[in-house]
């Protein structure tokens, strides 16, 4: 089966795009000159990604955008959406930013319509200071940075089989379906697919063995899905872990609509030099069809 791969490009391909007005207190400003690079939706998932630059003029800077604190965005009907900081070439702080070169900082929205053309106001709370610490701007005591009327470029639809991840692993996780083969005589369907990732430090990813894997069939049917046990769940940089699970189904499901995995992931690497902290959720796979044999 055609190896599916979600590596995202976040930050490269989409050049020039500014947001028409950037509203920020004069403090930072003067400080930093802060810059959209993108603003990618990507239409199955309903999931935004906002590429930011910050730049400092004149000192060497520490920055934090957004971290610990959620901004927010809104479209045209006032619709309004949490921005999460992503991970993938971006950061949630940087420290020791030299003069004159840009930092990148990404920003996840969830549950966005793919006919939305735009967001009106991206709002971001922000704390920013010189490398000896006495020159401080914070949007404790000052306005928040807002960005207005972004535009957002729609990615074409991927191939029919694809995975919805959390914006944690996007850009760090390649996931790939290896096949989806079925045995017409005992309805047993097996799907091996690998992970890989594309950071540095060493990853631990343990995926499925929870009872929120499931899977369904186009008519809603859900069926358990069970395992095989892993020799390992640790592997370096661009090392592949392998994973196999079996359902039983019946032979005339032609296809998994929906496959559920519950995943837990860290990495060693972190802007604090220290593994970070376990992030847990679900991967869903949709439409993968079934090879019976």
């Amino acid at each position: 089966m055609k190896k599916i791969i979600i590596a995202l490009a976040l930050l490269a391909s989409y050049v020039g795009l500014n947001a028409q007005e950037l509203v920020a207190p004069p403090k930072v400003t003067e400080t930093v000159d802060l810059q959209i690079v993108s603003c990618v939706g990507y239409p199955q998932s309903g999931q935004v990604a906002l590429t930011i630059t910050l730049t400092p003029k004149n000192f060497m800077l520490n920055a934090n955008i957004a971290g610990g604190w959620e901004g927010r965005a809104y479209d045209a009907a006032g619709k309004q959406y949490n921005t999460r900081r992503v991970k993938p070439g971006g950061t949630l702080h940087k420290s020791d930013i030299p003069q004159g070169i840009p930092c990148t900082f990404i920003f996840g929205m969830e549950g966005v319509d793919p006919n939305t053309k735009s967001f009106k106001s991206v709002v971001l709370p922000y704390h920013i200071n010189a490398g000896n610490y006495d020159f401080l701007v914070h949007s404790g005591n000052n306005a928040p940075i807002e960005f207005r009327d972004v535009p957002i470029t729609w990615e074409k639809p991927a191939a029919k089989t694809y995975f919805r991840v959390p914006f944690e692993m996007m850009g760090n996780v390649e996931l790939n379906i290896v096949s989806c083969t079925g045995d017409k005589a005992t309805g047993t369907v097996t799907v091996e697919l690998t992970t890989v990732c594309n950071i540095g430090g060493e990853t631990r990813m343990a995926l499925g063995d929870s009872r929120d894997d499931k899977i369904y069939d186009s008519k809603g049917n859900t069926y358990n899905v069970e395992r095989a046990k892993m020799k390992t769940e640790t592997a370096p940089q661009n090392t592949p872990l392998k994973y196999t699970f079996t359902s039983v189904l019946p032979t005339d499901v032609k296809e998994i609509k929906v496959f559920n995995l519950d995943y837990t992931y860290s990495n060693e690497q972190s802007d604090w030099g220290c593994r970070r902290n376990a992030d847990r959720g679900l991967i869903e796979i949709r439409n993968i069809p079934i090879e019976w044999k």
